[in-house]
């Protein structure tokens, strides 16, 4: 079997590149990972919007309600650029901004539900889908998944909050 550090001969039967010598598990991992990069672009053509704009979207409707700041942090844009990107979503419908209770300096922005709606319309046939395919594995199986998908949620976390990308693995080893 072949170790990350290994050089394998490339043949015809072998994936080419940086996936060479990877378990076949992380390979399709990394195939899901770019079919996702196919399904966010039918998003983007589905909502007639840009990437910078889906990504806002997807955090309003994951996290709920924020300030166009919060907006700017998370999806890794300046405070201005947020300020415009939210104007352009509202004028498409997509947003709408929303006074604090209490605090009336303060606003957020939050999708509006036609704009809610049609992201579950587009997104839910693929949801149903990978519903499905876990109703054909049994209990054990589900939670060896649910295991995997967490410790791969929690080493990207390690590599994104690592200032070198190679934060140690859990019990202290380098990577």
């Amino acid at each position: 079997m072949l170790e990350r550090g290994d050089r394998p001969e490339q043949g015809p039967d072998q994936p080419a590149g940086v996936q060479a010598g990877f378990s076949e598990v992380t390979r399709l991992l990394r195939e899901v990972l770019l079919r996702s990069d196919d399904v966010e672009q039918r998003l983007l053509d589905a909502l007639d919007v840009g990437a910078t704009d889906l990504a806002a979207m997807q955090h309003l409707l994951l996290a709920g309600p924020m300030g166009p700041a919060e907006i700017a942090r998370r999806i890794h844009i300046t405070s201005a650029s947020a300020t415009v990107l939210v104007d352009r979503l509202e004028s498409a419908g997509h947003v709408e901004r929303r006074d604090v209770p209490g605090d009336r300096r303060r606003r957020t922005v939050a999708p509006t539900a036609s704009a809610a709606a049609r992201i579950r319309e587009a997104i839910l046939p693929l949801i149903e889908e990978v519903d499905d395919v876990l109703e054909g594995f049994g209990e054990d199986e589900r939670a060896v998944v649910e295991r995997y998908l967490r410790a791969v949620l929690e080493a990207y976390g390690r590599y994104l909050t690592s200032p070198t990308g190679r934060a140690g693995r859990p019990g202290g080893s380098p990577g």
